[in-house]
């Protein structure tokens, strides 16, 4: 099975993870310091996500700080991944896989973000790129 986090000691993910998928979009690994922007998204969008994912009625900064928490320890445990999406240099959203099963080779796939690049279908290229 391959190890998303196997040669991590000496530089930083996100910078090797850079997946451009168009002329101004890309996708790179979650890290702490996004926790407010990535909150900030969430907020701006808040009845908009609530929709379709309820934790986004009532999520806050700390909560934030957790996910992206969780989505470092399912890289190291090598159960999956999230990144965000950026759109020029602000961050617009996130997707990723939330669990892989190893032994059934599968994985669920999911992802939140403005309505924006939603409509631009980022979020869209951004899956086929996963």
């Amino acid at each position: 099975m391959p190890n998303f986090a196997a040669h991590t000691t000496s530089i930083r993910m996100t910078e090797v993870l850079r997946f451009w998928i168009d002329g101004r979009c890309f996708l790179r690994l979650l890290e702490e310091a996004d926790a407010n922007e990535l909150y900030a998204v969430v907020d701006d969008n808040r009845e908009y996500l609530a929709r379709w994912m309820p934790w986004a009625a009532n999520t806050n900064l700390e909560a934030t700080v957790e996910f992206i928490r969780d989505s470092r320890r399912k890289l190291a445990d090598n159960q999956g991944f999230q990144v965000v999406i950026v759109e020029d240099v602000r961050i617009v959203g996130t997707m990723g896989f939330h669990h892989v099963d190893w032994e059934n080779r599968s994985a669920s796939i999911g992802g939140t973000g403005s309505r924006s690049p939603v409509r631009a279908g980022v979020s869209s290229r951004g899956r086929c790129a996963l």
